[in-house]
């Protein structure tokens, strides 16, 4: 048993690893990796040498960074997911009749992260890709799923959130987070302006799973100087708590 638990607190260790790299730090140093996971710098390198071993990792002597090969489990989860291909087709839908990206978020502790999309024929470079996350805290989506959350949970959530500024209108008050999260529990869904991106606003709403609870949040992203919130809320909402509706529907009737 001892053996079998150790083996487990490896594997999610490993993982944490792996999570510790993003976008935006793509490359990272065995001591900037232990602090991101809170291990010490013996431990972040055991984990490392283990990841290159497998092909998953590699470093150029300073820093470590993350191989193709990582992709082989994403792409195992979305061939495989009947989650992914039942909401595909409505994001899909969603997008043909808005011309806004559309996307199905998932928790992934802390944070938010993006398991479905569909994007418009247009160019922007504005969109997520499978596998973005980010706070919870700074995305419609986010917001939308820890309105959601357990009240133990949710303390918990924000006693431990380092905000931080993605925006100059990013919300770094903790206050005025749990203010704001009452509020989108509330009205039933979340607006996201400029938190993340100056140019971007989000809307979101909730999926709820028959079976457990919360599942995740559909979102749409678009300019901010499009529209205006209410414009954007008018022309949007609506079709994406379809979005949502529909694809809970679905999931009710398999498990019927």
């Amino acid at each position: 048993m001892k053996r079998t638990e150790s083996g487990v607190a490896s594997f999610e260790m490993g993982l944490a690893v792996i999570g510790a790299f993003d976008r935006e730090s793509p490359q990272l140093t065995l001591v900037e990796i232990a602090n991101r996971c809170r291990i010490s710098r013996f431990a972040a390198r055991r984990y490392l040498q283990s990841l290159v071993k497998l092909g998953l990792a590699a470093s150029d002597g300073k820093h470590y960074f993350l191989t193709h090969r990582v992709l082989r489990m994403g792409s195992i989860y979305l061939s495989s997911s009947t989650l992914v291909a039942k909401v595909q087709p409505l994001l899909l839908q969603f997008t043909a009749d808005t011309g806004e990206s559309s996307y199905l978020w998932m928790q992934d502790g802390a944070q938010a992260m993006v398991i479905a999309k569909a994007t418009p024929n247009k160019i922007t470079n504005r969109s997520h890709s499978i596998g973005a996350h980010f706070p919870l805290f700074v995305t419609s989506a986010g917001m939308a799923i820890a309105a959601h959350q357990p009240p133990e949970h949710l303390d918990e959530l924000l006693r431990n959130y380092r905000p931080r500024a993605y925006t100059s209108r990013t919300n770094l008050d903790v206050d005025d987070l749990r203010l704001e999260i009452a509020k989108v529990r509330q009205q039933g869904y979340a607006v996201s302006e400029r938190q993340l991106d100056d140019l971007v606003r989000g809307i979101a709403v909730p999926v709820f799973d028959s079976s457990s609870g919360l599942l995740g949040a559909v979102s749409t992203n678009l300019f901010v100087a499009s529209e205006s919130t209410q414009a954007s809320l008018r022309r949007l909402l609506g079709k994406l708590q379809v979005v949502a509706g529909t694809f809970q529907g679905q999931r009710a009737a398999n498990v019927a």
